[in-house]
């Protein structure tokens, strides 16, 4: 929805905008579409570092918290997609950004579900799963 609004591509509105304009499109559609019944909401990991944002997340949905290290989501990260990643050792930076927003992804989550090695299929299963048990949810 970012890239579309903007006509840009995610590592180009940093680029050229720098990461604030980025995070303040990121909350403007957060607020846009918060709320609305059907939907799954797929944030970037920066999301959590607004307040704002956490309230909206925790107040307005049941967030899920794709847990994984470092060293699984380097892998899953396609070279050239995550600006802040684009530095001489991205496993380094990846650790200390994830150091820096931990706490936030726990303050913020109502389920946490471990994705290392697992398939998307699995993923989805135990998230449905989490819900159905956590929030009395059936298909």
């Amino acid at each position: 929805m970012i890239e579309k609004r903007k006509r840009k591509t995610i590592p180009e509105i940093f680029s050229d905008e720098g990461e604030d304009s980025f995070r303040k499109i990121e909350s403007q559609i957060l607020r846009e579409i918060i709320g609305k019944s059907h939907l799954v909401l797929s944030c970037g990991g920066g999301i959590v570092l607004k307040n704002e944002n956490r309230i909206r997340l925790k107040d307005n949905s049941i967030c899920v918290w794709l847990f994984s290290i470092p060293e699984t989501s380097i892998k899953r990260i396609k070279k050239g997609s995550r600006p802040l990643l684009e530095t001489e050792n991205p496993l380094t930076m990846a650790h200390k950004i994830f150091t820096k927003r931990k706490g936030l992804y726990a303050e913020t989550a109502d389920i946490v579900v471990n994705s290392e090695d697992k398939s998307a299929k699995n993923v989805a299963n135990k998230i449905y799963e989490e819900i159905s048990q956590t929030f009395g949810y059936q298909r």
